[in-house]
């Protein structure tokens, strides 16, 4: 895909940190160190992504928070002084930047927020997520046949292709149909990720095309200074 989404791989990277300061017995101070310098290289790279990420934790949190308490609180009791050393330890190397952006904001007026113009156009559709990715070399021959079929999906938006697709859709019918075997934990996974795929879908649910101007939550996020720039 576009060069610029290498910056995905921020995401196991924090992720891979977290884990490993949440399960080590010993040493952890070195992890939460570590941790917090992961999120300030997350933050330099992809502002957007680390919005992302924050909301990955606060869906995740809250998730666990409804669905198994013990979990959070065991994470609480026992990580939360490592958690606050990796804040501090992001907030000091992130100093000189948080200088820098109020210098910017005492010297430059305050920017209106853009419309949702950008957002509704880069923003998943429905029907996108049941076409494979023309980026894709395994199934990339089909996508001959479906545009044969469906021409709306010719149209040249590299967005509309750029989602795993069919992929998603595959997974979580697999995941349903062996429902009761799935263990709890990983059943909340699932909720979280089925709210994570409604933010992608953007401020209004788009299916084959056509804005139905149906509000999602993502649209919450225009409505919040900075985040809807």
């Amino acid at each position: 895909a576009h060069p610029s989404y290498t910056a995905l791989y921020i995401f196991p990277l924090v992720t891979y940190f977290f884990l490993r300061l949440i399960h080590a017995k010993d040493h952890k101070i070195p992890r939460a160190i570590s941790l917090g310098i992961t999120f300030v290289i997350t933050l330099l790279t992809n502002l957007y992504f680390t919005v992302m990420l924050i909301l990955l934790a606060i869906v995740s949190f809250i998730f666990f928070l409804i669905g198994n308490k013990k979990i959070i609180r065991g994470l609480l009791k026992k990580n939360l002084y490592y958690i606050f050393i990796s804040g501090i330890t992001a907030m000091v190397i992130l100093f000189p930047w948080m200088i820098e952006v109020y210098k910017v904001q005492l010297l430059t007026t305050y920017p209106t927020p853009s419309s949702l113009i950008d957002a509704i156009a880069y923003s998943g559709d429905l029907f996108n997520f049941i076409l494979p990715s023309y980026v894709n070399p395994f199934y990339k021959h089909l996508l001959g046949v479906i545009v044969h079929v469906f021409p709306y999906a010719q149209r040249g938006i590299f967005e509309s292709f750029m989602y795993p697709g069919i992929i998603i859709l595959i997974g979580y019918v697999l995941i349903f149909y062996h429902w009761k075997k799935q263990e709890k934990n990983i059943k909340i996974l699932v909720f979280i990720s089925v709210g994570l795929f409604i933010f992608s879908l953007g401020p209004f649910l788009q299916i084959y095309g056509k804005n139905l101007h149906i509000p999602l939550p993502y649209l919450l996020l225009h409505y919040i200074p900075y985040f809807q720039l």
